[in-house]
Order: C-alpha cells, then structure tokens, then sequence
C-alpha cells in the first residue's frame, strides 16, 4: 500500500470562511483579529486580499495582504497549529508574493513580534530583512520587528 495522497489547495478566501479562519487566528495569537476585523477587509477594503490554503478540503492556513501603491503588506498569516512545521507558510506566503507581483508590488512588508523566532526564521529565508522596531506595536514590552523585501 502507498502513502495517502493529500489533496492541497490555495484559493481566495471568501467570508463565507470565516469561521474557519477565526479558529485559526485565536489558536495562533494572543491578541487575535476580531471577526468584524476580517469581514471589514473582505467586505470593504478594496486593496486587500487573503488566501487560503486547503488539505484534504479542511482550511490550514490564511494570509492577508493589503497592496498600497507599490508595496504589498502583509498584515497576517497563520497556519492551524495541525499543520505547522509541515512548509505550508512557505507555500501561501510564496503564492501571496506571486501574487502580489503580479498586480503590481515591487516591494513587500511586514510587522512580526520580536520574539516570534519561526516567524522571522521563515521571512528570512525569503529574504526579508529586519529594517527597523515597532516599539510596544502588540502591546506595552511587545515589539514589533519592521521587514521588507523587494520583488523581483
């Protein structure tokens, strides 16, 4: 017998998703977008876009992105604690880039908590850099690095 095939998939995450994502969100964050957060973006802000990443039909992972001007930011990316550690923040956050690209960002940005060490381990590899600090950006003794990398 072989290995089970797992069927995976990135898609465009619509609200009818966000149950799912909201899920994900509070297993991943102390301080978790609220569902009114996620549906004023779906719903209203016309420079932004999330994707989704299925296995197997179940909801992984999401990453938000808002692209203003020429710069895509990335305002979050989660994976379902489940899934973590298996390369799938590589893969949506590679096909948020892609994508980004292609509607016109030359640059992308980020803010990550500094002690969020597989976080930055993983913009790294993508060759983010770390530009700067947000000062208490998630809260009093909470910084935030600021990363950026450009497109090619």
């Amino acid at each position: 017998m072989g290995a089970k095939k797992v069927k995976v998939k990135i898609s465009k995450l619509t609200s009818k998703d966000l149950e799912e994502i909201i899920k994900i969100e509070k297993s991943s964050f102390d301080s978790p977008w609220t569902r009114n957060a996620f549906l004023r973006d779906l719903e209203h802000n016309k420079r932004a876009f999330y994707l989704k990443m299925t296995v197997d039909n179940n909801i992984a992972a999401f990453i938000g992105c808002w692209l203003i001007l020429d710069v895509l930011h990335i305002v979050n990316l989660a994976v379902l604690p489940l899934y973590r550690r298996q390369g799938i923040a590589s893969r949506i956050l590679d096909e948020a880039l892609n994508y980004g690209r292609s509607i016109g960002a030359n640059r992308a940005t980020l803010e990550v908590r500094t002690e969020n060490t597989a976080a930055v381990n993983l913009y790294k590899k993508f060759n983010f850099t770390a530009e700067g600090v947000r000062l208490d950006y998630y809260g009093p003794g909470c910084d935030a690095l600021i990363m950026w990398k450009e497109l090619d």
